[in-house]
């Protein structure tokens, strides 16, 4: 016996829960002069990412660097070689491990924009 269920309607739900979130803070929080002024009358954000308003281009981003590790497989080195012959005189080979993989540990430093460095 199978049940019917009708299908989740999630982007009302999340729109109606974000509603309510943002009219509770707003009307909780009074509201200034200056944090209106961040935002354009179409509601875009056009604080520091467009510069200080006054004309100046945005300060240029200083990378902050963390040191971050990760590990990594290296792959056994193999090599193909004759260890015989057979009946007819046909070389055989086999493929030998010379040097079995192994995991190593690679360190990098990352920055909060994304961009990474050796």
């Amino acid at each position: 016996m199978t049940f019917h269920r009708p299908p989740l309607r999630t982007i009302p739900r999340v729109a109606r829960a974000f509603a309510v979130v943002a009219f509770a803070v707003a009307a909780a929080a009074p509201v200034e002069a200056a944090a209106l002024a961040t935002f354009t009358i179409s509601g875009t954000f056009s604080g520091a990412a467009l510069g200080t308003g006054d004309g100046k281009p945005a300060p240029a981003h200083t990378h902050t660097w963390v040191k971050q590790s990760q590990k990594e497989w290296v792959p056994p080195e193999k090599q193909t070689v004759q260890v015989g012959v057979d009946a007819k005189g046909k070389p055989v080979y086999e493929t030998k491990i010379v040097k079995p993989g192994y995991w190593r540990t690679v360190a990098f430093f990352r920055c909060s924009c994304g961009q990474t460095k050796s």
